[in-house]
């Protein structure tokens, strides 16, 4: 019997980066394998599979050790690794300050690909400067790869935080710093596509920053350039990363106009953003299917999974998240900030009427005033 692909190339399958004969031998395992189907719908990125070689089983001599130099960076620590990369806690000594680098996977397959996704990240991220994003620092070369040097976050993922359940106010506050991040990567003109628990950091501090704009591409479909000039850096344009039939991004949270081959855009990152809100408020994801072609219908159909706790959660907000999900997007909110603003806390009621109650007792009091001006007015001309 064979064992199970690595995680890495579920990934690559998952990106459309394996070879044809790769990918087939793929297909061919999923079909007799539920474990493997159900991480590729999970999209859970520190899942290893059973009997599946793990990603950390790196020769000593291919991992950065405390001490090394990359540039000017001082490696301190690993912090961890992705499909794409491994990530790593560095000093600065030029400025002062911690860094975290992400290097390119040194065992990667399809390595030039890998390191455009890796560029692309970069250039996405030059685009972007907002609080809720993580900010990148510079980019390097080392050895014959590529390292991105960015803000350290010193926290968890929302994943890990999600893990325990939180009041629902909390959960919405740090959802909407992370639309916030979202709405930013838009007008940026840039959509995210693989937005996702795991890929959105909460700093101890409580600040939320969203990562990983490895896929990222262009926000209007016309766009199909890279995001910088081919002249200036060798990066390919999205088509040459999608291939025909696959798919970029994690199926558990992709709206289902994208596991059918659509454009992504602003209410696909939309949708996203509402399966992992839904998950992080009941316990479970809103859409569930041993496959992707069940995961899809699920979404197609409206099949909400009934909550796996309960939570008195207000009916406006249960109405917004349905209404970002909806399976079509043109049904879902018109931009980020119109969800956001949906999602924003009420005034308390009784502050609202004594509020209220102050406006109209302003307004009677002006009118008196002005009602007296004019009965002394009036008096005066008299006399």
């Amino acid at each position: 019997m064979h064992s199970c692909p690595e995680e890495a190339t579920l990934t690559d399958f998952l990106a459309g980066l394996l070879s044809e004969e790769h990918r087939t031998s793929v297909l061919a395992h999923l079909e007799g394998c539920t474990d493997c189907r159900w991480v590729l719908a999970a999209g859970n990125d520190t899942q290893v599979l059973a009997g599946a070689p793990k990603a950390s089983a790196q020769t000593p001599s291919q991992l950065l050790l405390p001490g090394d130099k990359l540039s000017r960076y001082v490696v301190r620590e690993r912090l961890g690794s992705g499909a794409m990369g491994v990530v790593y806690a560095a000093d600065d000594p030029e400025l002062g300050r911690r860094v975290a680098l992400k290097m390119l996977r040194p065992e990667g397959r399809q390595r030039e690909e890998l390191r455009q996704r890796l560029l692309r990240e970069a250039q996405a991220l030059a685009r972007l400067d907002h609080p809720n994003v993580v900010t990148l620092y510079d980019v390097g070369t080392h050895a014959d790869g590529v390292f991105l040097a960015m803000e350290l976050v010193e926290g968890t993922t929302l994943a890990e935080w999600m893990r325990e359940p939180h009041p629902w106010k909390e959960v919405l506050r740090v959802f909407r710093e992370a639309g916030k991040g979202l709405a930013a990567a838009h007008a940026a003109g840039l959509v995210h596509r693989d937005f996702k628990p795991a890929n959105t950091l909460l700093g101890k501090e409580g600040r939320v920053f969203v990562t990983d704009f490895g896929i990222a591409g262009p926000l209007q479909q016309d766009e199909g350039a890279p995001l910088q000039d081919p002249d200036k850096a060798p990066v390919a344009s999205m088509k040459h990363l999608t291939r025909t039939g696959q798919l970029l991004g994690t199926p558990a949270y992709m709206a289902p106009e994208l596991l059918e081959g659509q454009h992504a855009d602003a209410h696909s990152d939309e949708f996203s953003f509402c399966v992992a809100l839904h998950e992080a408020l009941f316990g479970v994801r809103p859409f569930q299917g041993a496959t992707l072609q069940e995961l899809a219908q699920a979404a197609r159909q409206g099949r909400i999974s009934p909550p796996k706790r309960e939570v008195k959660v207000p009916a406006r907000v249960r109405r917004a998240v349905l209404r970002g999900l909806s399976a079509n997007p043109e049904e879902r909110f018109p931009s980020m900030e119109s969800l956001l603003a949906a999602l924003a806390p009420r005034p308390i009621r009784w502050l609202a009427r004594m509020t209220a109650t102050a406006v109209v007792a302003g307004v009677l009091g002006t009118l008196a005033a002005y009602g007296l001006t004019q009965r002394e007015g009036g008096h005066c001309e008299q006399e």
